[in-house]
């Protein structure tokens, strides 16, 4: 698992996401009690903690979307978000991630430029704001 580079590399992001911050709550890509864990974090393993708890709301969301909607089923949901909940949330799980989750777009960012708080979930926006 390539945990520890992502927490450095999320750690090195950690400015540009502070300072977007507050539209990031203002959009519902984050929530108030997130963004004041997010300001509270003073090392790369409390920020990575709360980074996966938010990435983690955002699959558990989609996740749900795509079981009920039969694009996933439970047993493959269940055991992409364990591995989420363990802490891996790493490039090589996102890539993995079936391309019927994200409506064809898979776990890969699309070709258009980065957006603030696309590292919260994988830059995968949801439906309605896309």
């Amino acid at each position: 698992m390539d945990e520890l580079p992502e927490i450095d590399e999320d750690w090195g992001k950690r400015d540009r996401l502070l300072k977007h911050l507050e539209s990031m709550v203002v959009s519902g890509r984050v929530t108030e009690p997130e963004a004041s864990r997010l300001r509270g974090a003073r090392d790369p393993a409390a920020f990575g903690a709360v980074l996966r708890d938010i990435r983690l709301r955002h699959a558990e969301a989609r996740f749900e979307d795509a079981v009920d909607d039969g694009r996933m089923s439970r047993e493959e949901a269940d055991a992409f978000l364990e591995r989420m909940r363990r802490g891996e949330h790493t490039r090589s799980l996102r890539g993995h991630l079936p391309s019927r989750l994200f409506g064809g777009r898979g776990g890969n960012r699309g070709s258009g430029s980065p957006q603030a708080g696309d590292d919260l979930d994988g830059g995968n926006k949801p439906a309605e704001a896309r």
